[in-house]
């Protein structure tokens, strides 16, 4: 998993997995319908030129050259925090956004955070979002 945060994100090691598919398109697909998405918000590279044309495609196809990776697809979703919350995102706001959730949603967001963040590292947020995954539910 790259997750690319321009604004709030920094460089940090990323998990990924790869695609059992042979063609490209259908790992494009596959990530579309598991995300139940529209095409706009699957980003994809490769080797081949094939280029979704998302601002970010040509860093992240980058990262996957130098791995020797033929092809990348990743969720290209736009933050909605502001939208949502009215607040700008910042830890500090996620933070009060978690705690505010139901306890099915503090579980479930807390299995994301272990599973996603804490496997790579998001350098100085870990500490903050790891207190609160401890102590909450």
């Amino acid at each position: 998993m790259l997750v690319i945060d321009e604004d709030n994100g920094s460089e940090c090691c990323v998990r990924h997995a790869f695609s059992k598919r042979k063609r490209f398109e259908d790992a494009v697909c596959d990530l579309k319908r598991r995300e139940g998405t529209c095409w706009g918000n699957i980003g994809y590279w490769s080797t081949k030129g094939d280029c979704s044309g998302h601002k970010l495609a040509d860093r992240i196809g980058s990262w996957g050259a130098k791995r020797g990776i033929e092809a990348v697809v990743w969720t290209a979703l736009e933050s909605n925090f502001q939208e949502r919350k009215e607040k700008n995102f910042t830890v500090e706001n996620a933070i009060q956004h978690l705690k505010g959730l139901s306890p099915m949603g503090k579980l479930e967001a807390k299995e994301y955070i272990w599973r996603a963040i804490f496997p790579v590292g998001w350098k100085g947020h870990v500490d903050m979002l790891g207190h609160w995954a401890s102590h909450s539910v």
